[in-house]
């Protein structure tokens, strides 16, 4: 994985797989007991994304251009989708973390 967005794309990646599990969740208008495999499912992911979080403020900050791109093409090959629905699904993703960590406090000049 591109160093300069190590951890920004591997929390992306988890938030991606987080809404794709509360989508199969909310499939058939509920939530039980039967859902929980699902949830079950998101903590291998938990160690990468959350394990370097305190430098993701810092890489959202300095995204340029190419490192968008990389985070998309990511995106592209981890969920299977068209280069313009990755591009969406990231560029969601990214202003709602910029959102979080501005109400947080973390992203001061945002």
């Amino acid at each position: 994985m591109k160093e300069d967005v190590k951890e920004l794309g591997e929390l992306v990646i988890f938030c991606g797989k987080a809404g794709s599990v509360i989508n199969a969740i909310m499939a058939d208008g509920k939530v039980g007991v039967s859902d929980i495999p699902k949830l079950l499912g998101l903590i291998p992911y938990f160690p990468s994304a959350f394990s370097g979080l305190e430098k993701v403020p810092a890489e959202l900050k300095d995204l340029d251009g190419p490192e968008a791109l990389y985070l998309i093409g990511l995106f592209m090959a981890e969920f299977k989708l068209s280069s313009q629905e990755a591009e969406e699904k990231v560029s969601q993703i990214l202003k709602g973390l910029v959102e979080l960590y501005k109400f947080f406090g973390g992203l001061k000049g945002l």
